[in-house]
């Protein structure tokens, strides 16, 4: 798992690339389009990223500094563990599971923040993997919203993330997924 914060201006490439826009497959060559037709979005989202994405930063209820270094997105990557740690057929139960998770963890168990979580089968040399994106925001008492990726991305919450995903995959399948492993240790 790997997770990474953007601000506005890096928000729009990274959206071409989950939905990998026709520009993509020019500009990354690594991406196989004729693979392409296997992504899958996850989650039940009407809308295509970049709408989605506009509707939460235009919220009025949504406080947003404006200044161009504020994190406006938070990209998430978790990859399916490697074929001896984890039984490939079952790809799917496991971005499912991953996407929960994090949906939980970050959003309140609700797709509200979620701009984007699809799975990527595409890329030349390596395991498929999701791109889980949503806007860093917390409420307050009164319902007020404000966008902070300090208080939802902590140092203390990066050095638990493994270990409890780990958990959660463990109590799900019932063995080692292999999610703590010695890149993440």
């Amino acid at each position: 798992m790997h997770v990474e914060k953007y601000n506005r201006s890096a928000v729009g490439h990274l959206i071409e690339h989950y939905i990998r826009n026709e520009k993509i497959y020019k500009t990354q060559k690594h991406i196989n389009s004729d693979l392409s037709e296997q992504n899958y979005v996850l989650g039940n989202s009407e809308l295509n990223g970049m709408e989605k994405y506009k509707q939460i930063i235009n919220n009025p209820r949504l406080k947003i500094h404006n200044r161009q270094d504020v994190i406006t997105l938070v990209d998430v990557i978790v990859s399916l563990p490697k074929p001896e740690y984890f039984p490939q057929e079952r790809e799917k139960e496991f971005f499912d599971i991953a996407h929960k998770f994090l949906t939980n963890k970050f959003c309140n168990n609700s797709d509200d923040f979620v701009v984007l979580s699809v799975v990527h089968k595409d890329e030349e040399n390596s395991q498929p993997h999701l791109h889980y994106s949503f806007s860093p925001i917390i409420a307050d008492d009164n319902g007020n919203l404000k966008m902070c990726a300090k208080q939802v991305i902590t140092r203390k919450m990066l050095r638990s993330f493994h270990k409890e995903a780990d958990e959660v995959f463990r109590d799900y399948f019932g063995f080692d997924v292999g999610i703590v492993n010695g890149a993440t240790k």
